[in-house]
């Protein structure tokens, strides 16, 4: 006889779906926490919640990122001399009291037009060579090219691989980016008082880091005013 025809069955995993928040998912300026590295006993929450701004600093120091958008950048391309020092782009953050210096960053940008991969790991916190930051007219982070006598005396001069700062001349409204702050606790000021916790230990290689754990960390002055 002929064989019977079965429709086929289809499996919904609709209820096991789990909301999973990335980076790109947080609000900008935030203080980002590297858990997995972290050397202390402590949770993040309790290291936030403590309110000793010497151990604040020696503990999450080392892990501290403030995670910014940028907010303005490079309408036109300047042509290339080694002399010349140019704005790329305005963060949406203040400069941290102390400075703080543009990492390779934490996450990936996934423009169709130009794509780079970020770093992972302590690499993350790497230095994009040549790049500079200065706060701007109204006291914003802002993104400069560095001269080559500027790199030179920074120690900071941009290799003959240009790739590893090239992604900085393509940044676009929107886009995100990370200072390595010389304080977290200004960096802190400057976020308003935001924390999160991330973590790549449960998430494929190269994939973007899973926000752990998100807090404000009351008590701290900001702009005068103390945050509730």
């Amino acid at each position: 006889g002929a064989l019977a025809r079965v429709a086929p069955h289809m499996l919904c995993l609709s209820g096991l779906a789990v909301a999973i928040v990335t980076l790109s998912d947080v609000r900008t300026p935030t203080l980002v926490i590297d858990v997995d590295a972290i050397a202390s006993d402590r949770s993040l929450e309790q290291l936030v919640a403590s309110g000793v701004d010497a151990e604040f600093e020696a503990e999450l120091g080392p892990a501290a990122y403030l995670h910014t958008r940028v907010a303005s950048s490079l309408k036109q391309r300047p042509r290339y001399h080694k002399d010349a020092s140019y704005a790329l782009a305005r963060l949406d953050a203040p400069l941290p009291a102390g400075g703080a210096y543009l990492s390779m960053g934490l996450n990936n940008d996934y423009d169709a037009s130009y794509y780079w991969a970020r770093h992972v790991g302590q690499s993350s916190r790497a230095p994009a060579p040549g790049i500079g930051v200065r706060a701007d007219d109204l006291g914003l982070a802002e993104i400069f090219r560095l001269s080559e006598e500027e790199g030179r005396l920074q120690g900071n001069l941009q290799p003959n691989d240009g790739k590893w700062s090239e992604w900085c001349e393509f940044l676009k409204l929107g886009d995100q980016v990370d200072l390595v702050p010389a304080s977290a606790l200004a960096a802190l000021r400057a976020a308003g008082g935001e924390v999160c916790g991330i973590s790549r230990a449960s998430r494929p290689l190269g994939a973007e880091p899973e926000v752990v754990g998100r807090w404000t960390r009351a008590g701290l002055e900001v702009g005068g005013a103390q945050v509730q």
